[in-house]
């Protein structure tokens, strides 16, 4: 398992956010 850093996770957090509100 590969570790995130909390840049790579805030990233990837903000991108599900936005799918979500498009979506």
């Amino acid at each position: 398992m590969q570790t995130l850093t909390t840049e790579e996770t805030q990233k990837i957090l903000e991108d599900m956010t936005v799918n979500f509100n498009h979506g």
